[in-house]
Order: structure tokens, then sequence, then C-alpha cells
């Protein structure tokens, strides 16, 4: 893959997993014109935005997000950013035509361009607070190259303060192209879970950078790259398990910061 692309290079040398059956607790909603998977109970006071890797909804990831409504409990709200997202038969992208059509959807005019993305990302809290005015905080979680989405997001001048108008928290797991500049543009408490697939230089250096008080930075060594996503193995116990294990770590996050 060229380095210009978002997605690491464990993500495009892997073929997908197969989904498993999975019975969506949530509704699909129109946000802002955007198909918009929403889960969890109407009254909760706390939001979550989720952004998927770049499968887009997979059974995985609407597993998760109910994980995370119920668990918390919150509203979790999952756009469609990718419009159905990458197609399974690009992956592994291991031709100079699959890398091809990788790159264009991510790239400038793609769907998957990551300041168009980032900015629907930022805007989504004055969409939540517009449409369900009981909610009172708001986190943003990306898987992978949605991971990317939303540290760009949390930087956005809208969200960056984590006030009352943006994100009060962030987080990323297995995430794409993790950036020491992403880490020193962040003003709220920011969660990394790398995968054993991620570049340890790049996530030491993110780690070492001075970040808000109740950031986290964490490697799963028993995981591979999309174990919380779209590539979780869920037929297998370790897979299970550390599907599991990821997003309890999650909800105990965002309980600890906020509150």
């Amino acid at each position: 893959m060229s380095s210009d692309s978002p997605l690491p290079k464990a993500c495009c040398a892997l073929a997908p997993v197969t989904p498993g059956a999975y019975t969506p607790k949530g509704t699909y909603e129109d946000m802002a014109g955007m198909k918009t998977y929403t889960t969890g109970p109407r009254d909760a006071s706390l939001a979550v935005v989720f952004v998927y890797d770049a499968f887009g909804f997979t059974s995985q990831t609407l597993q998760g997000a109910d994980l995370i409504a119920a668990a918390l409990p919150a509203r979790v709200f999952m756009p469609d950013l990718l419009d159905g997202g990458m197609d399974r038969a690009l992956f592994p992208a291991d031709t100079p035509a699959k890398q091809k059509l990788v790159g264009d959807m991510f790239g400038p005019t793609g769907k998957g361009d990551l300041t168009r993305c980032a900015s629907h990302v930022a805007s989504m809290p004055a969409q939540i607070r517009a449409s369900e005015p009981d909610i009172a905080s708001i986190v943003a979680l990306g898987l992978c190259w949605g991971g990317k989405v939303v540290v760009l997001a949390s930087n956005n001048d809208s969200t960056r303060s984590g006030t009352a108008g943006g994100f009060v928290a962030s987080a990323q797991a297995h995430p794409s192209r993790l950036a020491e500049g992403d880490a020193r543009g962040l003003r709220m408490p920011h969660l990394v879970m790398a995968s054993r697939d991620e570049d340890a230089v790049d996530v030491r250096a993110f780690e070492a950078v001075d970040r808000p008080a109740g950031s986290v930075v964490c490697t799963y060594p028993d995981m591979r790259h999309g174990w919380m996503g779209s590539r979780a193995e869920l037929d297998s116990e370790e897979g299970r398990d550390g599907f599991r294990r990821g997003y309890e770590q999650f909800v105990g996050w965002v309980k600890e910061v906020v509150g």
C-alpha cells in the first residue's frame, strides 16, 4: 500500500473475517442526511459516537455498539461514513489494481477522505444534543481507520476543548496511522488500545507525549489488528475473550473519565 493510505499495512495484508450471525438491537436512523445506526436507552445522559472500520456495518461492529450501549449505559451513534464500507473482495490488497481501488476510496475525492469524515464526526455532538436533550456528555470511539477519524475530530476546533459543545473524551482501538502530532493536539482524555500488529515505535511516540489527565495507551500483545472490529474472530474462544476485554476496558475507562 502507498504510504499515503490511511489504512495500516496489517489491515491491507489480511483477508477479512466472514461475519457471523447477529441480530442488532438498535435501529437505523437518518442524521443530517446520513444513515446512522443508533442503539441504547432513550433516556441515557451519555452518548458515544462510534466510527466503524473500513468494512462498515458488520455483525462484529454492531455487536460492539450494542455492548457499549448496555454496559455504560449510553446512546450509541454509528454513522455510515463509507456508505456501506469497503468491498471485502479487495482484501488482502495484494495487487496493484486492488491497491488503487482502496487508495481511491480513502483519497481526497473518496468516501473515506479523512478531512470530510472527521468534519462530519465533529459536527455530530451538536446534532445529537439537538435531537436528544437528555444527553449531557458525548464520547467518541473509532476502530482502525475510524480511530484516525476520531482523533482528527477530537482535535477539531469545535470539539477539542471537551466543552459542552463537543466531545469530553475519545478513544481508538487497533489504530491506523497513529501519529505523535495527533497526540500533541489532544485537549481531552484519550484512550489508545493497540494490537500486536501496530508499529511499536509509533505507539511509544504517542504515549510519550504529555496528554490530558486520564489518557491511557496500552497494547494487547495477544490480539491481532482488528480484534474489536470487523476482523474479530468471534467463533473462537480467544477471539471472543479479546473482543470482550477490549470493550470492557473502553467502558470502564469511560466511567472513570466521565464519571
